[in-house]
């Protein structure tokens, strides 16, 4: 695999940190709703709590092994794969870097 220039690292970082910030944001969703259900009396404060250890341990986990622990080449095409990121949001210079791995002009 080829050399990526500083140029290129840093814009897979910020690129790489707005798909984090996305997932991260979709799965905050899903735990606000269990917020919600515990607010209106159909959780219990045990349930609420276990499904905030849930997130802790899974997705929460997941994505930050994902996006600020690997590989920003690799979490950055599959956020786009994924369609947390689409390709043509990402700067120019980053198309045809991430192009290769999602097999995307």
């Amino acid at each position: 695999m080829e050399t990526l220039s500083k140029h290129l690292r840093k814009l897979l970082r910020q690129a790489a940190a707005e798909a984090h910030r996305r997932a991260l944001d979709r799965e905050l969703q899903l735990l606000h709703a269990a917020f919600e259900q515990w607010r209106r009396g159909a959780l219990s404060g045990f349930e609420l709590s276990d499904r905030i250890h849930q997130f802790h341990q899974g997705p929460n986990r997941e994505l930050f092994l994902r996006y600020a622990n690997g590989d920003p080449e690799f979490a950055v095409a599959g956020a786009v794969q994924d369609g947390i990121l689409q390709l043509e949001e990402l700067h120019p210079d980053l198309r045809p870097v991430i192009g290769r791995f999602t097999q995307m002009p």
